[in-house]
């Protein structure tokens, strides 16, 4: 059996202790579990994606398609640093986050909605492709925690 990282455990939910030796959560922790991450998240505990959202190391996103001078991420979490890859301009390039991308420049702009950047490259640098490093979370985590809803949880 190979050993798991802390993120690959939180990843995989609480396990119940069914044999009753206290090594894992008790099956009232786990019902508790369950029904926040229900209500919260609309699905079970296991998988739970809390690994990924803690260990929140920066991820390389490779070959991302620019079109009409703008690229909205898959996954919502800050982009941290973009390079162009493809087009008249590459290499890396000036964060901005207001004004129009002058030469060498990308703008970053968040969706508050959906917590998904856009880059938007100067017209003048002709950016067809892009890479960049993100600090990306689950779309599940991202969108419980900009919830204003309280999960219903019993005790």
């Amino acid at each position: 059996m190979a050993t798991l990282t802390k993120a690959e455990q939180l990843d995989r939910g609480v396990p119940i202790d069914e044999d009753g030796l206290g090594d894992y959560a008790t099956s009232d922790v786990q019902a508790y579990t369950d029904a926040f991450y229900t209500a919260v998240m609309g699905r079970r505990a296991t998988p739970t994606g809390l690994g990924f959202f803690y260990s929140r190391i920066a991820r390389t996103v490779t070959g991302a398609v620019v079109a009409g001078d703008a690229h909205k991420a898959a996954l919502p979490g800050p982009v941290l640093h973009v390079q162009a890859t493809a087009g008249t301009s590459t290499g890396p390039k000036i964060v901005i986050v207001t004004g129009t991308p002058g030469a060498g420049q990308v703008r970053i702009d968040t969706d508050l909605g959906d917590g998904r950047d856009t880059l938007t490259f100067a017209a003048g640098d002709a950016v067809t492709t892009c890479a960049y490093r993100q600090q990306a979370m689950p779309e599940e985590m991202y969108d419980a925690l900009v919830s204003n809803t309280d999960p219903p949880i019993s005790s």
